[in-house]
């Protein structure tokens, strides 16, 4: 029997621009670096978006600075300017897709990858979900039909833009466990106008094959989203371990 050890990060980037209104992309790398996460999930991330990130393709800088596997999902596409999800992996990713969301305002997406650790598959999902309840909940819905056709440990990270008492984040917490509800940790990690730390919109959802080794908001400025981190642990015994292979 032995633990693989994940760094998890979830981090809405706000197309690299911090919570001071500057273009930061430089800030964003350095803190990824510090952390080394094993699988990061972003949301807002543009690809030769608009001059505020000065059309630069962020997928690409991102994973070619950090050296990482990427994966990307497009919810947004005008003239061939994209704006959506990004999976960062220190693996492999072995087998990805991505899929727009059902909704009536803004399009939104997720992106599933899946990568092999130490012989283990694992599952990994960021979504950025709506603005509006109704839009959540069929978003949530939708998901939930997509995950119970994927089998093994799985991940979901994202910018959920909602609280826990939200109707489309309970019927999520039915399936998933909110590390968060693990940790007692409370605090928001939307960064207000007024530079106060609003409600906890920014989640980790695991199945029940991980354990919560460590859990922490890191109170910084790079958006106006603050880093979700979480260190996950998954037993592996010669069982799940042969199961795994033959499945």
């Amino acid at each position: 029997m032995k633990i693989i050890r994940l760094k998890v990060v979830s981090l809405n980037i706000h197309s690299g621009i911090n919570w001071y209104g500057k273009y930061d992309l430089e800030g964003i790398i350095q803190f990824i670096q510090h952390v080394s996460p094993d699988l990061a999930g972003f949301q807002e991330v543009a690809r030769f978006w608009s001059p505020l990130s000065l059309f630069q393709d962020l997928p690409g800088e991102l994973a070619l600075r950090l050296k990482m596997f990427s994966s990307y999902s497009v919810s947004l596409d005008r003239n061939s300017r994209y704006f959506g999800n990004l999976v960062l992996s220190k693996y492999p990713i072995t087998l990805m897709w991505a899929e727009q969301l059902p909704g009536s305002l803004e399009q939104r997406s997720f992106v599933f990858s899946q990568v092999v650790v130490e012989g283990v598959r694992i599952n990994f999902i960021t979504v950025h979900l709506g603005l509006s309840e109704s839009d959540r909940l069929q978003q949530v819905q939708a998901l939930l039909q997509i995950t119970r056709e994927i089998s093994g440990p799985m991940i979901i990270t994202g910018d959920f833009n909602a609280d826990m008492n939200d109707g489309a984040m309970r019927l999520l917490r039915e399936h998933f466990i909110n590390i968060q509800e693990l940790s007692g940790l409370k605090q928001g990690s939307l960064r207000l106008r007024d530079g106060k730390i609003g409600s906890l919109i920014d989640y980790i959802f695991i199945t029940p094959e991980f354990s919560l080794l460590n859990y922490q908001i890191v109170d910084n400025y790079i958006s106006d989203h603050l880093p979700v981190i979480a260190e996950l642990g998954l037993t592996i015994t010669d069982q799940n371990f042969n199961q795994d292979l033959q499945n």
